[in-house]
């Protein structure tokens, strides 16, 4: 094991699982940790590795900013050696505000806004937003608004409290100021947040649109402007506000942000509603939406397909040196979003309708810059939504980034790991049965092996792994749809068998999601259909949602407890074992065991509760045993020492055995469900399903279920599908994972490319009938 600063020494990591593990990683190597589902490759990558990372920025510090933050936990690790400076990109499939949009999570639209606000021109006329125009422009509000007022822009986004400025205005007789949009009326002790950035004007005069503007007015305001040094002339009418600069032109980057009161659109206030007529959906204020940038309005760039974004800016050519390097940041920027198979997505499209993997794609193109060095990067899956075909893209993208930063890539698909440098499997099974290193070398080492002691990866390597076979239904049932219509989906007729596995695949913005939940699932419920929609969406509402809770089996729990004798003696009911409701749960923690804090310009941290340890419960109610064990004792158990602890109860034991059957038996109890990945989620909801009644004639919809699974733990949710369709049931699922598609008795393939490319039924039949499709994209994975 090396030990020098070539290589990320880690020493004794005991986080969760993890049995004291010791590894030396090879710097500027794009390196895969691969495992079992709960083998611990998050407890090592994000819960080691990254926290560690935050605590050393955190220490990093000056004691001023260190009182704004509270102090992190340390990793549960001996020591970790040569760690570099890290960024954490993970699974998340919901990221930013309902305002969030592909240009803002990609930050496609920070460089837009940016080139715009420097070097854009107003689609108009190079004068509409001179100060000369001014009379002309208040004259159109004629007979709209009674009322219209005119000031100056003092300072723009710029920290201070403006105390003074207050008191000068004051002495020369103004009345308002206007702090971030908000009028305030001036006051000897009018003072602002110093600390945050804020945007002040005075007000100088009201005027009425059907009287106009004079000359001597227009003067008046000049003379104004130049005496209080201002920037701009502002003319507010209601929530509309427009500025007016001494030049021909006045733009700053918040003119063309739809977040910013100033520059989204006074109608729809920025959430770009199609219906709007004042900015047709693009959001932006019309005044900013038409400024022009080589001839392309601002509008028509921040609501185009990625794609021809490219195709607008990709040969222009800047006059300065500033405008080259902008526009070559804004093209290299677009470049890697095209190649990560994201050309398709438009602009203005919101973020929280977009899947995981496109979630998770977007972000690592908004962090992949070629020009970074020293870094170390995590991805967690990062190829989740990816179609085999667009794999090779986005290893060429992790692979440029690894030469100058060491890339860390928790993944499962084996023809991703088979192209890293470097290979860690974690093992050799989940929970307690996972957290040891089963291998830690070179990639090629391992394909070459014959064989890797206790490794549940290897086989799957040398495609020898056990296969799961779906049973053949003899059901003739279908469903048949004709004349599809929607988005990029258009199909003349599509005929879908019941009682069977059909997946829908094709490459990422082709449609599927489109076609089964927007078109095919409305219209089997239409025709009376019982469909059950399994989506990769977390489950709970909070943190207290739980794996036990999920079930409806904690109550039965908590009965047991209150019926123990211990129990009667203090006068304890089932209510008091609720770690949401007890009146003995821990009072700093309220329930949860753990504390959540913000890290400024960091993600959320958490750390065990300082006064219950993790316990959840006073020590009063922890006094209480069933079984020898407390209840906090009982919450930390997995699904698989929990089922023999409660094998004697069927209730509680009936979905844990299901849990065991479908290998999630390294779950613990008191888990909460938003730590689940998508494909525990939905294996999860599957089981509650079950576990409640007699699952038969349902048709199960599920969307990229393989989500967080191996190929050895995806053996296990093919399983759960034989079982279904052997009771009568029908399985419908998007994915992309081969070992799910060619076990499928019925392939719908969408394509050939995204976006307006896509939509099309390029083939569709068994994976034997798809393998001779020339047509079909998916056919030489299979």
């Amino acid at each position: 094991m090396k030990r020098d600063a070539s290589h990320l020494v880690i020493l004794g990591a005991h986080e969760h699982n993890l049995k004291h593990v010791d590894l030396s990683l090879p710097h500027n190597t794009l390196i895969g940790i691969t495992g079992p589902s709960g083998s611990g490759k998050s407890s090592l990558v994000q819960d080691t590795l990254f926290t560690e990372s935050q605590r050393l920025y955190f220490e990093s510090l000056s004691l001023y900013s260190k009182s704004y933050m509270r102090i992190q936990s340390p990793a549960k690790v001996k020591r970790i050696s040569y760690l570099r400076p890290s960024i954490s990109i993970d699974q998340k499939t919901r990221i930013g505000s309902k305002r969030s949009t592909v240009g803002t999570v990609s930050e496609v639209l920070d460089y837009l806004r940016l080139l715009y606000a420097r070097f854009g021109a107003s689609g108009i006329d190079q004068q509409a937003l001179s100060i000369r125009n001014l009379p002309a422009f208040v004259s159109q509000l004629s007979g709209q608004s009674k009322r219209t007022e005119i000031g100056v822009l003092l300072e723009e986004q710029k920290k201070g409290t403006f105390h003074i400025v207050f008191q000068k205005l004051l002495k020369l007789g103004f009345v308002y100021v206007w702090v971030d949009g908000e009028q305030l009326t001036l006051t000897s002790d009018l003072s602002l947040d110093a600390r945050k950035k804020h945007r002040v004007a005075v007000m100088i005069d009201r005027v009425n649109p059907d009287h106009g503007i004079s000359d001597q007015k227009l003067k008046g305001y000049e003379t104004h402007l130049q005496t209080l040094q201002g920037r701009a002339l502002l003319c507010r009418t209601g929530n509309a506000e427009t500025a007016f600069a001494k030049q021909d032109r006045y733009y700053e980057p918040h003119h063309f942000s739809f977040n910013n009161p100033f520059g989204r659109c006074p109608t729809c206030e920025g959430v770009g509603d199609e219906t709007c007529q004042t900015c047709q959906g693009s959001r932006i204020h019309p005044t900013y939406g038409q400024v022009s940038y080589h001839g392309i309005a601002f509008k028509e760039a921040s609501s185009a397909i990625l794609s021809d974004v490219y195709e607008m800016f990709g040969k222009k050519i800047g006059g300065s040196d500033v405008e080259q390097v902008m526009l070559s940041q804004l093209v290299g920027k677009l470049s890697v979003l095209n190649k990560l198979g994201l050309g398709y997505l438009p602009m203005c499209r919101s973020a929280d309708t977009l899947s995981g993997g496109e979630t998770q794609r977007l972000r690592i193109g908004s962090q992949i810059n070629q020009t970074t060095s020293g870094m170390l990067y995590l991805f967690d899956e990062p190829s989740i939504g990816l179609h085999p075909q667009n794999t090779h893209a986005l290893v060429a993208q992790l692979k440029a980034l690894a030469q100058n930063n060491t890339v860390i890539v928790i993944e499962h698909d084996i023809s991703f790991l088979k192209t890293t440098s470097y290979l860690v499997e974690l093992g050799p099974g989940g929970g307690l049965h996972g957290g040891t290193v089963v291998y830690s070398g070179t990639t090629d080492r391992f394909v070459k092996r014959k064989s890797v002691k206790n490794s549940k990866t290897h086989a799957y390597f040398k495609m020898e792994g056990p296969r799961i076979d779906i049973p053949e239904s003899s059901s003739e049932k279908s469903v048949t749809l004709s004349d599809i219509s929607k988005r990029n989906v258009q199909i003349s007729k599509l005929t879908l068998p019941l009682e069977k596995l059909v997946v829908f695949s094709g490459v990422s913005g082709s449609g599927k999601s489109t076609l089964l939940f927007e078109i095919v699932l409305p219209e089997l419920q239409k025709r009376d259909h019982n469909v059950y929609w399994v989506t990769q969406d977390p489950i709970g509402k909070s943190s207290r949602s739980a794996v036990v809770t999920y079930f409806e089996i904690y109550q039965l729990i908590r009965a047991l407890f209150a019926a123990s004798p211990s129990s009667r003696i203090r006068g304890l009911t089932a209510r008091d074992f609720s770690f949401n409701t007890s009146p003995f749960r821990c009072p700093q923690c309220l329930g949860t065991g753990m504390e959540r804090f913000e890290l400024n310009f960091l993600p959320q941290a958490k750390m065990p509760c300082q006064i219950c340890h993790g316990r959840r419960f006073t020590d009063f109610l922890l006094r209480v045993r069933y079984k020898d064990k407390t209840i906090s004792e009982v919450l930390d158990l997995t699904v698989e020492e929990a089922a023999t602890f409660f094998q004697p109860y069927p209730k509680i034991f009936s979905p844990l055995r299901l849990c065991l059957d479908l290998g999630l038996g390294y779950l613990t109890l008191g888990q909460p469900t938003s730590t689940l990945s998508g494909g525990e989620a939905q294996r999860v909801k599957l089981i509650y399903e079950l576990s409640k009644r007699k699952a038969q004639g349902h048709i199960y919809c599920l969307d990229e279920p393989t989500t967080g699974l191996s190929s050895y733990d995806i053996q296990f949710l093919l399983k759960l599908f034989a079982r279904l369709i052997a009771h009568g049931n029908s399985v419908f699922v998007i994915e992309h994972q081969t070992d799910v598609i060619s076990q499928a008795q019925h392939i719908v393939e969408l394509g050939p490319g995204g976006g307006p490319e896509g939509g099309e039924l390029i083939s569709q039949g068994t994976p034997d009938g798809i393998r001779k499709n020339k047509k079909s994209l998916i056919s030489k994975y299979l």
